[in-house]
């Protein structure tokens, strides 16, 4: 299992809203991280030649009455919009719907664990802006890509991690 954690280096951020409270952290490096985190999920998937996935479990984390105007909606597309209104147990997606999924757990929308359907790979996400990839392992291209944007694997008790860093250049 692989897993991408928070960047570290910046005070510990962990979520959208850190950003209001951190001068580190600007919203554009925010949607760099996470663009590098959507990206990662759909190389991990398309290695695995995977064509949907299935979400097995949720837990969610919007209210109707949320503030629509929060930083949490800043640029949703009527695609993640789409995916905030429909996500259930068991709901299905094809490959297109994957970086909506991904942008909207990493924004602490809802916790999810997404599968492919009729195979063992799949995504499940922590808090603290963790995604665990699972699989035993990982091919050139996704690892490429990790180096290419700071992020680090690493192993821990029979677990591969990937490692995020924000890189305050």
């Amino acid at each position: 299992m692989f897993r991408v954690l928070t960047p570290q280096s910046c005070n510990n951020w962990t979520s959208i809203t850190d950003f209001e409270i951190d001068d580190k952290l600007t919203i554009i490096n925010y949607f760099k991280i996470e663009e590098a985190f959507c990206n990662i999920a759909q190389i991990y998937f398309e290695e695995k030649r995977v064509n949907s996935i299935t979400n097995k479990k949720i837990e969610k984390n919007v209210t109707e009455n949320e503030d629509r105007k929060s930083i949490r909606f800043l640029g949703l597309s009527s695609k993640d919009n789409h995916v905030l209104n429909t996500i259930d147990c068991n709901a299905e997606y094809d490959m297109s719907y994957l970086k909506s999924v991904v942008k909207l757990a990493l924004r602490e929308f809802f916790w999810c664990e997404i599968h492919s359907k009729g195979k063992k790979e799949g995504i499940t996400f922590g808090y603290d802006y963790y995604m665990y990839l699972i699989t035993e392992t990982l091919g050139a291209e996704i690892i490429s890509y990790a180096a290419s944007k700071d992020i680090i694997i690493e192993k821990n008790d029979n677990q591969l991690i990937i490692n995020s860093y924000y890189n305050e250049e």
